[in-house]
């Protein structure tokens, strides 16, 4: 088929036939060449065929030559007994003898076999003695062999018909059986001259039952010696390495090679292992720490007996049904469990405290500064530790890595869970009457005291090597996790420290946001109206308030004192200047704080009422100037909140509104970054 598109490649154009002839003789060459290595080939194939013919026909003459041989054997057997005159006495008289030959010996037995006896006790107690070298054991199991054969003679004869009690017929039984399967009739030939056990013995079946009741003995004692100390197990199991060892060393030499005498061993080990191990880890009295040491043991295990010499597949079953897994996740989540639990009673404790602030006095303790503190987060992260050593004892990084895991999502879920307590009970007040404020004030020392809880938490200060609870908690678990885990963690460890800050600065917000919703209640509708300019209102607020940071200021965790005044000055400035619905300003009075700083800020933000004084007071024809100074300094600005100003004025008209959207429209606001306006959560509202 391939020299078709070959010629038709040759052959594309007319002159190329002037090339036929000169490839015809070309052809006719590669031709001659192949048709002379098939030659060579078929010749090779023959002369090996006919060698293999020779080889069977030189096979087949000499199985007849061996045939004709025992034939001929055979029929000089058969003819010798018609040759020999008297082959009959002959024969009696031979069979006569060896009778005669085995009653003396049996009865020469018969009277040493005590004495015999004798001497193998006491080659038995020498072993026993000395069980690490046993120098008399081969010849104790030799003359233990040659009482038995005596024995089972005996019986034989006692056995046997009187007729036939001079008989000697010992056959080779093992031997026999085997023959008789295949040939039965060549077999039954020479039972009469066989030799030796009248029945199977049994000693390999025997050999195996001593090495599993010895071993058996041996794991019960190594068993009890785990259970009364864990840690022990890779010590209380030396024995079982040493005798395989000794096996390997000193019993395969002087064993039969096809009995294996070390895998035979191995075996029976093995599985007395694997049976000792799964029965403790099923056992419900196991401890937990006696299952995870066996959660280890597989590792070491197969590398011991790799090194001995066995191979993995011969070591079946698994020597814990390869139930690693399994037991590693049980014995985490057993640990999760319990963290669940310890967290579970922890926060109903809280509650109950929470629950009964009236009566026992906020339920509330004081750190060694004096800081309000909740009763029960110095047990709560002591039970995180010791749950941590607990996980880091079973020396495996997935399940210390799990338990973590676990904490920080637990941390964090209690975080949400305390927020949730406290905003509910917070709402009972929002809008209560001044007759309805029973527990207000324990509330506001629960908020202190959360708050400083959550400094607590990361409050370091790496001057002093003080560090707070989760910076300890990080250090805690760097040494006994991977690197990779820990580089994973570093991102949920922040958002927990985030949380820290977040749920601290939303405490002290929500106390601020209560001193207004429940103390100032009575003023806010006042701002900006005739009453309000005729009273004392805003001095008796800042009294109050005055009185608020005096009376915290010891009980509040240093740091947060600062921002508990800047977060309720800015409260204080929502709620003034969202007041502007009252109709109709000064912050002087920040003045006297001790920290210049933070009374510099809380001034800068509330110069934001300058501008808002601006546009409640200018001429009519300056509204639009007003607002674009305004839009100016603070560019998210909303117009929604500069009408409800406008409209607060008495001379309010419609073309104010329209010129200041007219201005609006025009100017052109650069967003910078972004202003104190917005960063004190000024919401703007139309009213």
């Amino acid at each position: 088929m391939d020299s078709v598109p070959t010629l038709a490649e040759l052959l594309r154009h007319p002159e190329d036939l002037d090339k036929i002839g000169a490839l015809k003789q070309e052809f006719a060459r590669k031709k001659t060449t192949v048709d002379d290595r098939l030659r060579g080939g078929l010749r090779e194939q023959l002369e090996t065929t006919q060698s293999g013919m020779s080889g069977l026909t030189d096979g087949l003459k000499t199985v007849q030559q061996i045939k004709d041989e025992m034939t001929k054997i055979d029929k000089l057997c058969s003819e010798s007994q018609n040759i020999i005159k008297d082959i009959g006495t002959i024969n009696f008289v031979s069979q006569a003898h060896r009778n005669f030959g085995a009653v003396e010996t049996m009865r020469k037995n018969l009277e040493t076999f005590n004495e015999r006896l004798g001497a193998v006790e006491k080659m038995l107690r020498e072993d026993d003695a000395d069980r690490e070298n046993m120098p008399n054991l081969l010849p104790t199991h030799y003359e233990l062999t040659q009482l038995r054969n005596i024995r089972d003679d005996a019986m034989e004869q006692i056995q046997r018909p009187t007729t036939r009690a001079c008989r000697e017929e010992r056959p080779k039984v093992l031997a026999l059986q085997q023959a008789l399967k295949d040939h039965k009739e060549m077999a039954a030939r020479f039972q009469g001259i066989t030799d030796g056990a009248k029945q199977v013995r049994g000693y390999k079946e025997k050999f195996l039952e001593a090495i599993r009741l010895s071993a058996e003995q041996q794991f019960a004692e190594a068993k009890q010696q785990f259970l009364d100390d864990p840690t022990k197990l890779e010590k209380t199991m030396k024995w079982y390495f040493n005798d395989l060892n000794a096996v390997k060393i000193g019993m395969s030499p002087l064993m039969p090679k096809k009995w294996k005498i070390l895998k035979m061993y191995g075996n029976v080990y093995h599985k007395l292992m694997r049976d000792t191990l799964v029965a403790t880890i099923d056992d419900p009295d196991t401890s937990s720490a006696t299952t995870l040491e066996i959660v280890g043991w597989p590792e070491k295990y197969y590398k011991k007996m790799t090194k001995l010499g066995f191979k993995l597949d011969e070591l079946k079953p698994h020597v814990i049904d390869d139930r690693e897994a399994e037991l590693v996740r049980d014995f985490r989540q057993l640990i999760i469990k319990y963290l669940d639990e310890w967290i579970e009673r922890i926060f109903k404790s809280e509650q109950k405290d929470f629950a009964e602030r009236n009566v026992e006095g906020s339920n509330l303790d004081q750190d060694e500064y004096g800081y309000f503190r909740t009763r029960n987060l110095v047990d709560l992260w002591r039970m995180m530790r010791e749950q941590i050593d607990v996980a880091a004892n079973s020396q495996r990084a997935d399940v210390v890595e799990g338990v973590i895991d676990a904490m920080l999502q637990r941390l964090r879920a209690r975080q949400q869970t305390w927020q949730k307590m406290l905003e509910d009970e917070a709402a009972r007040f929002e809008g209560a009457s001044q007759e309805n404020l029973e527990g207000f004030q324990p509330l506001q020392d629960w908020l202190v005291a959360t708050a400083n809880d959550q400094i607590a938490c990361i409050d370091d200060n790496e001057e002093d090597n003080k560090f707070g609870y989760l910076s300890s908690f990080v250090q805690k678990l760097e040494p006994i996790v991977t690197p990779q885990y820990l580089e994973r963690a570093d991102g949920e460890i922040a958002a927990l420290r985030d949380g820290y800050v977040d749920f601290s600065t939303w405490c002290i917000t929500k106390f601020a946001q209560l001193i207004l919703t429940v103390d100032f209640a009575p003023v806010l509708p006042e701002f900006f109206t005739a009453k309000w300019y005729t009273t004392t209102a805003m001095k008796q607020m800042v009294v109050t308030f005055d009185e608020y940071v005096g009376d915290y200021r010891q009980v509040l965790h240093h740091s947060l004192v600062d921002i508990f005044i800047e977060i309720f000055a800015d409260e204080l400035l929502v709620a003034y200047l969202s007041s502007v619905r009252n109709k109709g300003t000064a912050f002087e009075y920040f003045d006297g704080l001790p920290n210049p700083d933070v009374a510099d800020s809380i001034k800068q933000t509330w110069r934001v009422t300058e501008p808002f004084l601006g546009l409640l007071t200018c001429p009519k024809d300056e509204v639009p100037n007003a607002f674009e100074s305004f839009k100016t300094a603070y560019w998210d600005l909303q117009i929604g909140w500069v009408e409800a100003v406008l409209r607060s004025r008495d001379d309010f008209e419609r073309s104010m509104l329209n010129s200041v959207k007219a201005r609006a429209a025009r100017i052109d606001v650069v967003r910078g970054p972004r202003p104190l306006w917005a960063r004190s959560r000024f919401v703007f509202k139309a009213h």
